[in-house]
């Protein structure tokens, strides 16, 4: 295909390499393969989303937990003392 320059306000598709392609031109197999793209982008998308709140979600458990257990250790101030060992 060549480059296209549209001159209206027709949907196109610029590919990385700068061609410009209007989309009403392209095939059903082509835009069927963006339409997969596109969901898989979405997909992908919503994926990223979805992981980085259960990491923010592990992380303040994991900060709970700590905080919580903490709480609960004895406080103490002094080296624990070595039992001696008579024979």
């Amino acid at each position: 295909m060549d480059d296209v320059t549209p001159t209206d306000n027709e949907p196109t598709l610029v590919l990385p390499d700068g061609k410009t392609y209007k989309v009403a031109d392209l095939s059903d197999e082509v835009k069927e393969i963006l339409a997969l793209r596109e969901k898989a982008q979405i997909e992908l998308t919503d994926s990223r989303r979805k992981t980085a709140l259960y990491e923010l979600a592990f992380m303040a458990t994991e900060n709970l937990v700590q905080q919580k257990l903490s709480e609960n250790e004895p406080m103490t101030t002094e080296a624990p003392v070595a039992e001696a060992v008579v024979n």
